[in-house]
């Protein structure tokens, strides 16, 4: 690989664009494969009478989970392509990107991994003919449904982990086009975060579909539902411009955001089961069957998670409280 000669001011760095373009490739080849997988949730609302899945009918009006899901896939399949077309052209916002969608996807990938350790027995008995199946079968076809996770969801992150931390990867962005770019206007982590306050506000379109979601303890439903769906989304989505522009009050905003959504999940599970609130959400009775069959935490767990799940967010919006107040200060960010 060519050594780049530094100019006054510069340093020198090896030029990386043939690695940029390998994952670059790479990155559009998990975007089509997301685009295509999206699809097929739309395909069993096309074809309910011949494809069926356990605990899933889409004639019960499932129309929430199946956009949820194609919603999701899309997102990222577009996501991909984006990032992949702008690694081969050695954009400068295409390695903060992948380093933030990469680790999200290993981290993702980590705790599936270990979900899968827990109840591998009980996944694998939930498929049509396993109870039919030799032990030894069962066994294999677990040691295969591990491997396919690490390798989609461990191996592949880490490639793209590994292939774009490089500091000559950023010279080589950075040299090509000078200028900055959008994700130069606010720090990684407040990017990251931003980022995902627009995914939150996104997926209240699918949940409209079905709209019932727990609240402090009762279950709303209806359209006095939709109308706290909307106005959850229009919320993550102003706290999402205001985190990108580290406006402070944006960062109260956020540490509210997650202390009442926090408190109401923990209100929810002190107050009803697991197996309660989908009920009262109207979960038909095949998906509560199969929750039940893969057996459901109990309201500790749930209590405990939830509020593990809102101290870390609110840990990670503390660190990140520099960047907001040097936003306020006018010292803007780089």
């Amino acid at each position: 690989m060519a050594q780049r000669e530094a100019t006054p001011g510069e340093h020198s760095f090896k030029d990386r664009r043939t690695r940029l373009l390998v994952l670059g490739a790479l990155s559009i080849l998990v975007g089509v494969a997301c685009i295509l997988l999206g699809g097929l949730p739309m395909l069993l609302i096309a074809l309910p009478k011949t494809v069926k899945l356990p605990g899933f009918d889409v004639a019960q009006g499932e129309w929430g989970a199946v956009l949820t899901a194609s919603l999701l896939y899309e997102l990222m399949g577009a996501v991909f392509i984006w990032s992949g077309v702008g690694s081969m052209r050695a954009q400068r916002w295409v390695r903060p990107v992948m380093l933030m969608v990469s680790w999200t996807w290993l981290l993702a990938g980590l705790a599936l991994l270990v979900l899968l350790v827990l109840i591998e027995d009980q996944f694998l008995s939930s498929w049509p003919g396993s109870e039919a199946l030799p032990s030894a079968a069962m066994a294999v076809a677990g040691i295969a449904a591990a491997a396919v996770l690490v390798v989609m969801d461990i191996l592949l992150p880490a490639v793209f982990i590994w292939g774009y931390r490089s500091q000559d990867v950023r010279l080589t962005c950075e040299a090509r086009h000078p200028a900055p770019s959008w994700t130069d206007r606010c720090p990684p982590q407040v990017l990251a975060w931003s980022i995902t306050l627009w995914g939150c506000a996104l997926l209240v379109i699918p949940a409209l579909f079905r709209p019932a979601l727990p609240v402090f303890g009762y279950v709303v439903s209806g359209m006095p539902a939709r109308l706290l769906l909307l106005s959850s989304g229009a919320v993550a989505g102003i706290l999402a411009w205001g985190s990108y522009a580290l406006r402070m009050p944006a960062w109260w905003g956020s540490a509210l955001f997650l202390l009442v959504t926090g408190a109401s999940a923990v209100t929810s599970f002190l107050r009803m089961d697991l197996i309660e609130i989908c009920r009262a959400m109207n979960m038909p009775e095949e998906e509560i069957q199969v929750l039940r069959q893969f057996g459901t935490p109990s309201c500790s767990a749930l209590v405990a998670g939830t509020a593990a799940l809102t101290g870390l967010g609110l840990g990670y919006l503390l660190f990140m409280r520099k960047h907001f107040m040097a936003g306020q200060e006018g010292g803007g960010y780089g």
